[in-house]
């Protein structure tokens, strides 16, 4: 698979006002809007067992299961977590996270009007920055000028009660400006986050969104899906990487809401640009 030409696909398009969509989200401020392409390991390392990023402050020892360094807590001092998440978790219920077993993909349902498959790695394209945000692989949504596309990852997984929480990493490398351009992640069909590409301002480098699926936290399986879809009036590209899925239980002495108030339920919400974005709200996602 190859995507078009490089002065097609890559010209960044204006930073225009965001609008408030998606959840609240945790990010990384350490990291750079553009990885070095000879080095694709980020300064901050995602956790390989939950893909949530490690603590931003400091270097504690970080549980595998949870993300949780050995304080209990990481984050900042607006009350929201880096990595942290309530109670005890599972590992990541999610196969090949990151997408390093390429395509065809034996895990991810994958789709894409175009390219057959929106799963990339270095071969996708000859533009210095483009890069995954760990490894060699991610799913490059968008990308073409001028034509329609819809693409799109899937999997299908098992979640335990109590908690569930879904974190991934999202850049909007290119805007066409118009607020036609679409990424979604959905449970079952039904929207849980969402931003649109004029947002880019918000996501102009790889930013970690953590959501709260526990209503979908049933034991019973769900289909998890990352979608783009471009309206082709302009140059869109979503870039995510490193996905996680954990199940929470809330163990002795902590309380879900307490330690988890860097997540929410919503598919609405606002951030701030720069690698460092934040937000509140709620829906019934």
């Amino acid at each position: 698979m190859s995507r078009p030409s490089s002065s097609l696909r890559l010209a960044f398009g204006a930073l225009v006002p965001s609008l408030l969509c998606a959840c609240i989200i945790v990010t990384n401020d350490d990291i750079p809007p553009e990885e070095d392409t000879t080095d694709t390991n980020p300064t901050n390392p995602t956790n390989p067992t939950t893909g949530l990023p490690s603590d931003t402050t400091s270097t504690p020892t970080t549980d595998s299961a949870t993300g949780l360094d050995d304080t209990g807590t990481t984050g900042d001092d607006t009350g929201e977590t880096t990595g942290g998440l309530p109670g005890e978790c599972t590992e990541n219920l999610l196969l090949d996270p990151g997408f390093e077993a390429g395509t065809p993909s034996t895990v991810w349902n994958e789709d894409s009007t175009l390219f057959g498959t929106p799963i990339c790695d270095a071969s996708c394209t000859e533009e210095t920055g483009a890069v995954p945000y760990a490894g060699s692989w991610w799913v490059w949504l968008g990308g073409v000028t001028d034509q329609v596309e819809v693409g799109s990852v899937s999997q299908r997984v098992t979640i335990e009660p109590e908690m569930a929480y879904l974190g991934f990493w999202l850049w909007i490398r290119s805007s066409a400006g118009t607020g036609d351009d679409v990424f979604t992640v959905t449970v079952d069909g039904e929207t849980v986050f969402m931003v649109v590409d004029t947002d880019m301002a918000e996501y102009d480098e790889y930013t970690h969104v953590t959501v709260d699926i526990t209503p979908y936290a049933d034991g019973g399986d769900h289909e998890i899906a990352f979608i783009g879809d471009l309206a082709g009036s302009g140059l869109t590209s979503f870039f995510l990487d490193e996905t996680s899925l954990v199940s929470c239980v809330e163990s002795s002495g902590s309380s879900g809401s307490d330690s988890g108030s860097g997540t929410s339920t919503g598919a609405e919400g606002s951030s701030t640009g720069g690698g460092s974005s934040s937000g509140s709200g709620s829906s019934s996602g």
